[in-house]
C-alpha cells in the first residue's frame, strides 16, 4: 500500500504578529501553526516539542511558541535533544510524563532531523498513534503525519500523509477537503 500525501490550502487573514514568524521562510509563524493544530485536534491540551538548544535563536523561537500554545490554551512541553541518542529518550519522556497529545518537530537544525532519529520518530509516533508535526514535506512523504507549510503564493498548506494521518487520528475538517490535493508519497 502506499501513503499519500495531501496538500491543503488554507489561508489566514490577518493572523500573521509581528514577531511571531520563524526564521526560515518556508514555514509559516507558530502562531498559524498552532492554529491549524486546534483545526484538525480541537482538544489539543498538551505539544511536546523535540528540539536542540544550541540553535543561534532559539530564545526567540521558543518564546513565540510558548506564546503560541497559550495563545490556544495549550500546555508546551520541551525536551532539548542536542545529539541524535537524546530524540528516544525524549520522546519516551514526551508521551510516559507529559501525555503530549502531538510531537512537535518544527524545523530541520535538530537532532531530530537526523536520518535514524527522524525514523524512530516517525515509526513510534505511528505506533503510538501519535500525530507528527514534521517541519518539511519530506518528513511527510517518509511517513511523518503532517507538516504546515507557506505555498508560493503565501497561503497555509498542510501537507498530510494519509496513511500516517489515519493510523494518528488526524483527520482534516470538512471545510477544508474541498481543497485537497493528492501526491504521491516518495
Amino acid at each position: 500500500m502506499t501513503n499519500a500525501t495531501r496538500w491543503i490550502t488554507l489561508t489566514f487573514v490577518g493572523l500573521l504578529t509581528a514577531g511571531l514568524l520563524l526564521p526560515a521562510a518556508a514555514q509559516p509563524s507558530p502562531m498559524q501553526q498552532v492554529f491549524v493544530l486546534n483545526e484538525i485536534k480541537p482538544d489539543l491540551d498538551r505539544i511536546g516539542v523535540i528540539w536542540t538548544e544550541q540553535t543561534p535563536d532559539h530564545d526567540e523561537v521558543i518564546d513565540n511558541i510558548h506564546r503560541a500554545t497559550a495563545n490556544a490554551d495549550a500546555e508546551l512541553v520541551v525536551h532539548y535533544a542536542e545529539e541524535v541518542q537524546d530524540v528516544a529518550p525524549g520522546y519516551r519522556e514526551l508521551r510516559a510524563d507529559h501525555d503530549v497529545q502531538v510531537v512537535w518537530v518544527f524545523d530541520e537544525r535538530s537532532a531530530a532531523s537526523e536520518a535514524t532519529a527522524r525514523e524512530y520518530l516517525i515509526e513510534n509516533t505511528v505506533q503510538d498513534g501519535i500525530p507528527l508535526l514534521a517541519p518539511t514535506e519530506e518528513w511527510v512523504g517518509a511517513g511523518a503525519s503532517l507538516s504546515i507549510q507557506n505555498s508560493a503564493e503565501g497561503d497555509v498548506r498542510i501537507l498530510m500523509n494519509e496513511q500516517a494521518a489515519a493510523a494518528t487520528g488526524v483527520s482534516i475538517p470538512d471545510e477544508y477537503r474541498s481543497d485537497t490535493q493528492h501526491v504521491s508519497s516518495r
